[in-house]
Formats: C-alpha cells, structure tokens, sequence
C-alpha cells in the first residue's frame, strides 16, 4: 500500500516542479525576456562582455577610455601637461593601439596630450570636429599626427562606428562658424545592449540646441555633463531629456562646477561623480551598469 501511494504522488511532484522553473518563479530583479522588445534572437538578454568607461581624473579637462572586448577608443586627450598621465593609463590598462581617437574640439583641454599618445600607441583613425584652430597647441596636434602618418577626419556628417559589441554615433555641430569654440563640440552617443551613454564634449547652448533638436534623443543610463559641469541656458532641457541614471563632471577643486547644475541633476535623480575626487569607472555587462571610482 505504501509503494502504490508514493508511486502516485511522483507525477504530481513534476508537476509541481516544473511549474515553478516556467512559470512566475522569477527572481524580482530578474529580466522577463517577454518584456524587452527584441528583433533577434533569444540570447539577447544575455550578458555581455564587459565594457567599461574610464572618465581619467585630470583636473578641468577631458579624456575618456573605452574599452570592450579587446576593443578601445579615447575620447579626448587633456591638456599638454595631462598627457603623460593620459599615456600611463593606457599602459596601465594594457593598452597597445587604439580603435579611434575622437577629438571632440581642439581647445588645449582636449587636444594637449595627443603628442604623448601617438608615440606610444599605434592609432587607427583620428576623427575630428569640422574646424581648425590657430593655436600653438593645434600646431602641436598636427605636427603629431604627421609624425604618426595620420591625417586627423574632420567630421561634417555623423557617423556610425562599431567597437567590440558597442555601437557608437558620433554627431558633428552642424556649421563651422560659431563665435564659441566649444559649439564645435563633437558628441558620442553610445549602446551597449540595453544600455545608452552620452559624451557631450563641452557643447553649449547653440550646440545643445542642435542636439535636443533631433527626434531620436533619449534617455541615457550615463552621462558625462558638458563642459566641465558649467550651467547654461539648456542645461535644464537637456537633462530633462536625457534623464541620466549616473553623470560624472571633469572638473577640479579650482573649477568646481555650478551649484546650480549639480541640483539640477540631483533633482532629476542623477548619481553625480566629480573627476575631483578621483578617475571614475563604469563597468556594464549590456544589462546591468555600475559606476565606481577606478
């Protein structure tokens, strides 16, 4: 009697089980692979290889490491006096040639270490805004190049690159006649599985107005905050528009950015990072991101 009675509670027991494998047995933080729009396959909620960020630490200027996959891309490159260090974090990080080299404009904060980098790491390609700078320090950026055997991209229409499994859209301003030199500001959008970032250079109002003025703006998990966290008119508008989860300032303790910025982003829920603090890493899987001081 015993045997028959466990023999019949075994199918209820699959039964049991495997209700609880497909059904709403779920951890709560969990993705729901019904929820997320997808067009491909069903590894697209996957993780990743890791990609991650690195805003360097150098005071008020910008240079930013991406990596993934055996794949990375600077963004700018500081001053001339930021480029040894510029060049250290690269070696650090093992870093022996360079997908791309954006130059978001050519202000000295932006364009002073190159000649630090192209010695010691070969480049693929130099990608530019669409002007030209007379400066001592652009005469210096270009004597590099020509050194390296690259011949800098100007940048007049966007333009769509892939690095590992990230894709990147670089936007130009949209003239090359502005009366401030940080509208030229060249701006990196970049997706990574499900999650978005912005590079916003030093763009102020009028290149901030040609950016919200497009229909694909959207919200982004990361943000580094243009120009060195300085209030502008559209400040407002566009971290309402973007609504970033983490925004990370270049900055210094003698160029803090404005209170008033720093409430905006606060108020629209943004976990703020200042470079004075220290270089900031974001490492993301394509489904999750988490922002740490490197």
């Amino acid at each position: 009697m015993k045997k028959r009675w466990v023999k019949g509670l075994l199918p209820l027991l699959c039964l049991l089980l495997t209700a609880s494998c497909t059904g709403n047995g779920a951890a709560p933080n969990e993705t729901d692979s019904t929820s997320v729009e997808s067009t491909g396959t069903s590894g697209e909620n996957a993780a990743l290889p890791d990609l991650t960020v690195t805003v360097i630490s150098i005071g008020k200027a910008d240079a930013i490491l991406v990596e993934t996959e055996g794949h990375s891309l600077l963004i700018d490159t500081g001053e001339d006096e930021d480029g040894e260090k510029v060049a250290a974090v690269l070696e650090d990080r093992g870093i022996r040639r360079l997908e791309y080299l954006v130059i978001t404009h050519l202000d000295k904060d932006h364009i002073g270490g190159v000649d630090h980098i192209l010695p010691q790491v070969e480049v693929g390609r130099v990608i530019q805004s669409c002007n030209t700078e007379d400066s001592g320090q652009y005469e210096e950026y270009e004597e590099a190049c020509r050194e390296a055997g690259i011949v800098p991209e100007r940048l007049t229409d966007p333009l769509s690159l892939s690095l590992g499994g990230a894709e990147l859209r670089l936007l130009p301003a949209a003239r090359c006649d502005y009366e401030d030199d940080n509208d030229y500001s060249v701006l990196t959008e970049m997706t990574y599985g499900q999650c978005r970032f912005l590079f916003a250079g030093d763009a102020e109002d009028e290149r901030l107005e040609e950016y919200l003025s497009r229909e694909e703006v959207d919200t982004v998990d990361f943000l580094k905050v243009p120009h060195h966290g300085r209030l502008s008119h559209l400040s407002e508008a566009l971290i309402e528009a973007v609504s970033p989860r983490y925004a990370v300032i270049t900055c210094s303790k003698k160029n803090p950015p404005d209170e008033e910025l720093l409430e905006l982003l606060e108020q629209n829920g943004a976990q703020v990072f200042l470079t004075t603090d220290g270089s900031v890493r974001a490492v993301c899987d394509g489904l999750s991101l988490r922002v740490v001081r490197a």
